[in-house]
């Protein structure tokens, strides 16, 4: 008998390889079909190059104040790692890399298609689940865009399904538990600043620990090595203050004006539309309404609740208490860029994480509704052909574009292309992205492709030349600077939306009728002008250096100077008279 079931896993577990296999070579040829890279990819390119260089994780290198404009440190430290171990630029690694890790997140669903726990019914037909769950993944529009991109849009969603499933699915809470959700939270977090909220999350389910191996009278020491990981965000976090002077990214007060949730709404609305999540809604619906009624039974037992909750800080986490925290860090995380943030201006990447979260969570309410399998494969393959057309038509349509034309570009009408009884969908649909991309939300893939195409016939290639007439201390001023930043990495530039600029992202803003996402602040011209900016691109795509007259060169005294004055003026608001101007009136 034992040796019936161990060939009976094994055979499993083969075909589940194989399934997987297949799901990975389709993973390939998703990723060179959206192949792209945006022009903010490039902003953290050069902090890598400064860092190659020796000049530290800086945008200008001193004596420019250092910020930090990258959002992902993991991101620039393999990056980095990449460069200085193969000899292999950025530009030429970080696509790789994403797909690396889009690979590891097919890998990680396959294990949590196969782990979770199932019933009686669905649990005979794992294997064909895991493969629909599969191909729910690579089909879908939104995973394979941000499987590349350049950006560390792959790399967080990784780790992020890493630590839900390392919450979730190891069953015994003990040492191996903690050390893998505090390793998973701290990839994270360091992934992207998003990752404090799996760091709450995880601090939660340490406590409920604690507290149960205190009342057991169980604490070992092994609870405290296991938790070690833990060390790494608070070091990272005390780093940031020392080498920046701030707690949070620059990014983030570049970006942040003020909640929006009438484009957060719209931007959420329309993805639930385009990838016809309304079905998994729907069964989300009935699954609460059941859990509704468990609980008023539940409330009916002998065991008062008040007793059941307190009884909660006496074991180790169970299951569901783990569930509830990794459902609530999600619902927290998409509120949060939904309600506050208002959405993205890069299309759908900050809900690009949920493909794989939404397939398998689908297969997990099948369960619990005690689903026959036959109804479980149809309801299964009904969710992954809502979420086909829409997107894959809309891909399409941005193919046959060429040139960069915004207007043309961003709105593109798809509802002519598809059948009758999705048309209405559709127009929806095109609706809420009309207002979107007015405000510079949810900008699709193709545009930015196309753009960064732009900026390289614009722009010359890379050198770290520089001629004598540049001075010591070269400046250029850019309002998108990615690119720029990387071709001329031994100039200063000036960050025209705040991104990488202390003082810039710092600026009040006015009232504002119509807002742009991450398009909301302005260099004002007395600033940029008082570092005298002497490096301009010509149409023709040469450089030109500008020599600054012998009094107006600028110096390392004088650069801080200028900095302190306009962080005093600007930032903390000090009215300081004309007649303290530390720079000179410009030489015509």
């Amino acid at each position: 008998m034992l040796g019936k079931s161990l060939s009976f896993n094994l055979s499993q577990r083969s075909v589940a390889s194989l399934i997987t296999l297949m799901a990975l070579v389709g993973l390939y040829f998703g990723w060179r079909e959206f192949w792209f890279l945006t022009d903010d990819a490039f902003i953290a390119f050069r902090y890598v190059s400064n860092a190659v260089l020796g000049n530290g994780y800086v945008w200008n290198v001193e004596p420019f104040r250092a910020v930090e404009g990258y959002t992902s440190f993991l991101h620039v430290l393999i990056l980095e790692s990449v460069w200085r171990l193969f000899g292999t630029e950025p530009p030429e690694s970080a696509n790789l890399l994403s797909l690396i890790f889009a690979a590891v997140t097919v890998l990680l669903t396959t294990f949590g298609a196969m782990r979770m726990q199932l019933s009686g019914q669905l649990q005979n037909i794992r294997l064909y689940l895991t493969s629909l769950v599969l191909l729910g993944l690579i089909s879908n529009v939104t995973f394979l865009t941000w499987s590349s991109s350049g950006l560390e849009t792959a790399l967080f969603n990784c780790c992020f399904l890493a630590w839900i499933l390392a919450v979730i699915l190891i069953v015994q809470k003990g040492t191996w538990w903690r050390l893998a959700i505090t390793t998973t939270a701290s990839l994270v977090y360091l992934a992207r600043p998003d990752g404090m909220l799996m760091l709450l999350g995880t601090l939660v389910l340490l406590i409920i620990s604690l507290l149960s191996e205190i009342k057991k009278r169980q604490l070992k020491l092994s609870w405290f090595v296991s938790v070690l990981p833990m060390l790494v965000p608070i070091i990272h976090f005390i780093w940031r203050k020392s080498y920046y002077g701030e707690w949070l990214p620059n990014t983030y007060y570049a970006k942040h004006i003020a909640a929006w949730p009438e484009s957060g709404i719209r931007y959420l609305l329309s993805f639930l539309l385009e990838y016809g999540i309304w079905l998994w809604l729907s069964v989300l619906l009935i699954v609460a309404c059941k859990m509704t009624v468990s609980f008023i039974k539940l409330k009916k037992a002998d065991l008062k609740i008040a007793e059941r909750l307190i009884s909660v800080f006496q074991t180790p986490p169970d299951r569901r208490v783990c569930t509830i925290v990794a459902v609530m860090t999600v619902v927290l995380h998409l509120s949060y860029y939904t309600f506050v943030i208002g959405g993205d201006h890069f299309e759908w990447r900050v809900y690009s994480y949920l493909p794989p979260l939404l397939m398998l969570s689908f297969v997990y309410f099948m369960s619990l509704l005690n689903f026959s399998p036959g109804r479980t494969i149809i309801s299964l393959a009904l969710l992954i052909a809502l979420s086909i057309p829409i997107p894959w038509v809309h891909h399409f349509q941005e193919k046959k574009i060429t040139e960069l034309k915004i207007a043309d570009t961003v709105k593109i009408k798809v509802s002519n292309h598809l059948p009758f009884f999705l048309k209405p969908l559709a127009r929806l649909n095109e609706q809420l992205q009309s207002w979107l991309i007015d405000h510079m939300v949810c900008v699709r893939w193709q545009e930015h492709k196309m753009f960064l195409i732009g900026q390289f016939e614009f722009f010359p290639r890379r050198t770290l030349e520089l001629p004598p007439e540049a001075g010591p201390f070269p400046v250029s001023y850019f309002s998108t600077v990615g690119v720029a930043g990387w071709v001329l990495p031994k100039v200063a530039v000036i960050d025209g939306y705040g991104l990488n600029d202390y003082v810039i992202a710092r600026l009040p803003i006015g009232p504002k009728i119509h807002r742009m996402m991450a398009h909301d602040r302005f260099a004002p011209h007395a600033y940029v002008a008082s570092f005298l900016p002497n490096v301009n691109i010509m149409s023709s795509g040469r450089v030109r250096y500008r020599q600054r007259p012998p009094d107006f060169e600028l110096t390392r005294e004088k650069i801080i100077a200028y900095e302190k004055f306009w962080d005093d003026k600007l930032v903390k608001r000090i009215n300081i008279p004309d007649s303290l101007t530390p720079f000179p009136t410009k030489p015509k």
